[in-house]
């Protein structure tokens, strides 16, 4: 039985970069479609107007509410699950059967939470380390054994 196509996807809270690996010659080659970068907007550009106001439990003084959720938080779930839906849309186009995940440990949890069960059950390997910013050769040499 011939293996398919293998992807590594390579990411964390703000980029990803996407490359399939030639089997024959083991590079890894870029797949410009699926990588992507997040705005980098800062958390005070993202939260720009000013907060909304409440009344206090207690008297009749008003304070500015805090959001819930850090806008750099919520920023970072977005681009996560942008990419996990390119990566659905591949899967379904046939464009990987195999996939390793490399990426920054807490987007690496929070993008496997994010995938379906196709996708999940195409990952052969997986690791919990930012290299975002390491050549193709680089990783690859990080990667020798899940490759």
């Amino acid at each position: 039985m011939q293996k398919g196509r293998k992807w590594v996807v390579v990411a964390d809270g703000g980029s990803a970069q996407v490359y399939a690996l030639d089997r024959e010659t083991g590079a890894l080659a870029a797949v410009a479609d699926v990588s992507m970068e997040r705005d980098t907007q800062q958390s005070g550009e993202i939260m720009a107007d000013r907060p909304g106001r409440s009344f206090d439990s207690h008297g009749s003084g008003r304070h500015a509410m805090e959001p819930r959720t850090p806008a750099d938080k919520v920023a970072e779930h977005t681009f996560l699950r942008q990419l996990a839906h390119r990566l659905e849309v591949a899967a379904v186009k046939g464009r990987f059967t195999e996939l390793v995940l490399v990426a920054a440990p807490h987007a690496l949890g929070e993008l496997r939470g994010l995938l379906n069960a196709h996708i999940t059950r195409a990952i052969t390997a997986e690791l919990a380390k930012n290299l975002t910013h390491e050549s193709p050769s680089e990783l690859r040499a990080h990667l020798a054994d899940s490759l």
